[in-house]
């Protein structure tokens, strides 16, 4: 939540759910805070909360434009409660499932809005109410109470995730057209964004006026076509005038001429008169008419001339925005110049890439060398095997020798037993010395050789985000680091279980949330850590459960964790030894059932796929390794386990043992492979 401006009359939360933002509301200045929320029992936690201060009201109503959605449905994910349908939710999280659903009071968002926030005063409107974010915008925008919001926080995720279609983009744009600008964009939760919009007075009401003088010039243009009509029907009525005068004309004329005649006649010029005179009062009218038409004409002229006035004024103000843009291409520009130094420091990466290179390349003269050692040994071993022939030549003869000394027969015979001996022993050990000497330049050389490739690929793939390798002196490998970035890039684990920390927890961590989305912003794979929420303790893991029995560890860990800003991503517990008995052996272990446990209720539904890594601890109190497989089936035998054993040279009879357990309890499992190094085990349960 963005920090809150100094002065608020009015706080309203739709959605507050578990109102995180109570303690930031209650020191704030607001005179009134209002805590809309449907769930019973999150409304009835609110109130005995806040009931000591007479500021906060808590209003237990569902906010919508449609009063016949009135079922609230909870789920495992408590943020993903909502009156729609979640389709796009179901396929981030395999394992959303339904918990309850509430019948509720439904207000309209207008109505609230409308009772709650007083105009021309400062308020803040929190809208947090899933899937339903674009329809109560829209509501408040079609009775233009939007103008009454000052400051708006509004959640909403990238891609619609509910039947309503409602997603942030349309959100944004809806409140930007109506004169809101982003003042804030907050994506610490990457499923639920949120964004701090501030509401633009000035632009509005430029906006407002331009529309104004739109429809003052469509008026006035409407007019004047009027005006235009009335001419030609005034013109009309001229030329019938003066027809008419034409015929009065002719009339007196004949009327002369019948000054003789009868009563008749006069009565028609006594008629012809009266119409006359009609005309000529219709006449007047028209005239009286056309004078109020020329008033109006001058009233909307005047009014046209205030409205070109207001237009100068909002071109002065164009100008100054024009100045606006000028300053910030300004800025541009030195932004563009930070970017050509960042491309300098690239060309710098560039160069240590080269460097790494050229050091490749040495260690391939380095290995070449080796290999000429290694030559030069087969050769020391050829010559040996030389020299053992000759010497089994000359046993043959000393053989004959003995043969020929009957005397001291059996004295002969032991001392012919001690040198078969000894050129035996002499052979193996020549032979064992040459391999071994074959073996270690060859494997050396290949680890070698690999540690540098992998450590190329890893720069490659972190570029600057990369972390070291090292803690505590001890050192994981760039073969096994680069094995674990591509298995949790390649597998959908539902959750990464590590049994004692070290350096694996950081890389794994760094590994999960620098992962990149697919596809955009669509969860096309169900499996992109970057979709997890941070929930309870009764929810969905972290992508990182890992246990550490060390306090001191753990404190120092959780520190770390926190300042690189991985801490959302690992659910580090602090689980002291405890004595675990299997098959009659009492081991000291993790202090970890609990947890493992509450896993197993989580995925009991359905077949889930786990990632374990097991790490030797750097502390003096070991861990007995051998009861990390029998607390993991006790479990979590129903689901496919993919185990890692880092250092697992120093137990060579630990997967045997597993193995061995295993075929015991009837379960599938694949053979141990070699996970990047020869340090470090792969086994597979129930693949």
């Amino acid at each position: 939540m963005p920090k809150f401006p100094h002065i608020l009359s009015t706080i309203l939360h739709m959605g507050a759910g578990n109102a995180n933002e109570l303690p930031e509301y209650l020191n704030s200045n607001a005179k009134r805070i209002l805590l809309v929320e449907p769930n019973p029992k999150l409304a009835e936690s609110l109130r005995r909360r806040t009931a000591d201060d007479a500021r906060v009201e808590v209003l237990e109503v569902a906010v919508s434009d449609d009063p016949q959605r009135n079922l609230l449905t909870e789920y495992n994910i408590p943020e993903a409660a909502s009156l729609y349908k979640p389709d796009g939710l179901y396929k981030l999280f395999p394992g959303l499932r339904s918990i309850v659903q509430h019948s509720v009071e439904v207000r309209h968002p207008a109505a609230l809005v409308a009772d709650t926030l007083p105009a021309d005063e400062p308020n803040l409107l929190v809208i947090q109410a899933p899937g339903a974010e674009q329809a109560i915008i829209e509501a408040l925008a079609a009775e233009s109470l939007l103008e009454r919001i000052s400051q708006l926080a509004v959640t909403s995720s990238d891609e619609p995730h509910y039947t309503s279609g409602s997603a942030a983009p349309a959100v944004l744009n809806a409140l930007k057209g109506s004169g809101f600008e982003v003042a804030e964009e907050d994506r610490s939760n990457l499923d639920w964004p949120q964004w701090h919009l501030t509401f633009d007075a000035r632009a509005h009401k430029i906006k407002a006026l331009e529309a104004a003088l739109n429809e003052k010039q469509a008026q006035t243009e409407a007019i004047r076509q009027q005006l235009s009509a009335k001419e030609v029907e005034l013109s009309g009525l001229a030329e019938e005038l003066t027809a008419r005068e034409s015929k009065i004309r002719s009339l007196d004329e004949q009327l002369s001429q019948a000054e003789r005649g009868n009563g008749e006649y006069k009565q028609r010029i006594e008629t012809t008169q009266q119409q006359l005179s009609a005309k000529e009062n219709e006449l007047k009218g028209l005239k009286e008419e056309l004078a109020a038409r020329d008033s109006t004409i001058k009233s909307q002229d005047d009014r046209l001339s205030q409205a070109e006035d207001t237009a100068r004024q909002l071109e002065d103000e164009l100008r100054q925005k024009k100045d606006r843009v000028k300053s910030l291409k300004v800025e541009l520009e030195e932004r563009a110049t930070q970017i050509k130094q960042q491309e300098q420091k690239l060309n710098e990466t560039s160069a240590k890439q080269s460097n790494l290179t050229e050091r490749l390349q040495q260690h391939e003269k380095t290995i070449n060398t080796q290999e000429e050692q290694l030559d030069r040994a087969q050769k020391a071993q050829v010559t040996a095997e030389q020299k053992a022939t000759d010497l089994a030549n000359r046993v043959q003869a000393l053989e004959q020798q003995l043969k020929a000394q009957h005397a001291a027969q059996q004295q002969s015979d032991k001392l012919l037993q001690r040198m078969e001996y000894l050129f035996e022993q002499q052979s193996l050990q020549l032979e064992q010395a040459a391999n071994a000497l074959g073996r270690h330049v060859s494997v050396t050389a290949k680890t070698t050789a690999k540690e540098l490739e992998a450590g190329i690929q890893l720069q490659q793939q972190y570029g600057s985000q990369m972390i070291g390798l090292e803690e505590q002196g001890k050192r994981l490998p760039s073969t096994v680091a680069l094995q674990l970035s591509r298995l949790l890039k390649s597998q959908p684990y539902d959750v990464v279980i590590e049994m004692g920390s070290g350096v694996t927890t950081s890389f794994l961590a760094h590994t999960l949330r620098s992962r990149p989305q697919e596809g955009g912003s669509k969860a096309s794979a169900n499996t992109d850590v970057a979709h997890y929420i941070d929930p309870s303790d009764e929810d969905l893991p972290k992508r990182i459960v890992c246990f550490e029995h060390s306090r001191a560890r753990f404190n120092h860990l959780q520190s770390t964790l926190k300042q690189s800003g991985l801490a959302p991503v690992v659910n580090l517990h602090f689980a002291p030894l405890v004595p675990y008995q299997h098959q009659g052996t009492e081991y000291l272990y993790y202090d970890c059932a609990n947890r493992l446990q509450q896993l197993a209720n989580l995925f009991e539904n359905r077949q889930a796929r786990i990632f374990v890594l097991l790490n030797e601890s750097a502390e003096e109190q070991q861990p007995d390794r051998v009861a990390a497989l029998p607390q993991l089936l006790q479990y979590l035998s129903a689901h496919t386990l993919d185990v890692v054993v880092n250092d697992v040279d120093k137990h060579a009879e630990l997967i045997d043992q597993w193995q061995a357990l295993l075929n015991t309890r009837g379960l599938e499992c694949q053979p141990a492979v070699e996970f990047g190094a020869p340090t470090a085990q792969r086994l597979t349960i129930n693949p």
